[in-house]
Parts: C-alpha cells; sequence; structure tokens
C-alpha cells in the first residue's frame, strides 16, 4: 500500500500540537484569574480580622463576614475549575484533529470531519 500509517510521527505531531496549544493557550490567564480572586479574599480576611482585633465589629459580624468569604472562595475555586476544565478541552479538541488530518491523509479522502480553530 502507497500509505503507510506512521504511529511514531503520528504520536509526535500530537504531542507537538499538544504542547504548542498549551504554551499559547489560556493557562496564564487563568493562573492570574485565579490568584487575583484569591488575593482579593485574603485582603477581606485580613480587614475583617483587623474590624474584629479593634472591636469595630461583633464577633457574630465577623463570623457572618467569614463564611461569606468561605463561599466566595468556593465560588472562585469553581471558576477556576471550570476555565481549566475548557482549556483542556480546546487541546483535546486540536489534538483530535491531528488525528483526524493524519486518518484523512492516510485513506485518502475526508472520513473524519476536522474541526478547525
Amino acid at each position: 500500500m502507497a500509505n503507510e500509517f506512521n504511529v511514531p510521527e503520528l504520536l509526535g505531531n500530537m504531542l507537538s500540537v499538544a504542547a504548542r496549544e498549551m504554551a499559547q493557550g489560556n493557562w496564564a490567564k487563568i493562573q492570574q484569574t485565579a490568584d487575583f480572586e484569591f488575593r482579593e479574599i485574603l485582603e477581606r480576611v485580613q480587614e475583617i480580622q483587623r474590624l474584629l482585633d479593634e472591636d469595630r465589629i461583633s464577633e457574630e459580624a465577623a463570623d457572618r463576614l467569614f463564611d461569606n468569604q468561605i463561599a466566595l472562595a468556593r465560588s472562585a475555586l469553581n471558576v477556576v475549575k471550570v476555565l481549566e476544565k475548557l482549556e483542556v478541552q480546546r487541546v483535546i479538541r486540536v489534538v483530535l484533529n491531528v488525528i483526524g488530518d493524519t486518518v484523512n491523509k492516510f485513506v485518502g479522502f475526508k472520513l473524519i470531519d476536522v474541526e478547525k480553530g
């Protein structure tokens, strides 16, 4: 057969594309978002503690405010998890496109509809 399915070449292409996509992707933006959100929460917690130490708020009020910050931290963590999943899905989609291109080239016609972009 004229076309040979070169598995090492396919794997190399997949790894190369995955590495490039991860480097060019949104990982840095996700990290920046997480850093910002958690830094803000930490600052608010420190402010609540300062107000409590200065007797400007009651322990009950501080507890409620701390509970709010815990809820915000959970929410921020969930946002980061969703962003990470979306980024992983994007990279996987690009790698699957490499496989589709390779298979289509191997069979000589468009067997797999490859998503571009």
